[in-house]
């Protein structure tokens, strides 16, 4: 059961407690322990009746149901904070996911790119080709060595 639930059945007992007003009454058993009950013994033992508690005054109610208030903030803010805390872990278990496709695509660009000669036509995207100059060639396989060394940890 969450925190919450328990604070609201607390609440709920608190506040009810007052209500139920009934009589209270005191016997003692066959083994000499002491009952207090709401209902008298089911045999003719001597009962007391015993006066119940007196109800909470308003400012006691008061000071609980802004503890309460208190408490349910709290509840809400460590939930909040929770909720935070997951969104950023997903957060970052997507982007490290991204850097390992990032990682694997250089690295296989990189080995395409040694593995075949200077002058080979790459694809660049659909139907488009094209053969890089020597410059090119050296700045894409720069590229690819630098995105491999970025996200390759």
């Amino acid at each position: 059961m969450k925190k919450t639930s328990y604070v609201i059945l607390y609440a709920l007992f608190f506040f009810l407690i007052p209500i139920v007003s009934a009589e209270m009454y005191r016997w003692t058993d066959d083994q000499g322990n002491t009952i207090y009950s709401q209902s008298p013994p089911p045999d003719a033992r001597p009962v007391t009746k015993v006066a119940p508690p007196p109800k909470p005054s308003t400012d006691e109610t008061s000071a609980a149901r802004e503890r309460l208030d208190r408490q349910i903030e709290q509840l809400n803010a460590e939930n909040e904070k929770k909720l935070e805390a997951k969104k950023e872990q997903e957060k970052q278990q997507q982007e490290a996911a991204k850097n390992r496709e990032r990682c694997e695509l250089a690295k296989k660009n990189l080995e395409i790119m040694k593995s075949r000669p200077p002058n080979t036509l790459y694809s660049i995207g659909g139907e488009e080709y094209k053969r890089f100059t020597p410059e090119e060639y050296e700045a894409q396989i720069k590229s690819y060595e630098e995105t491999v060394k970025k996200y390759c940890r």
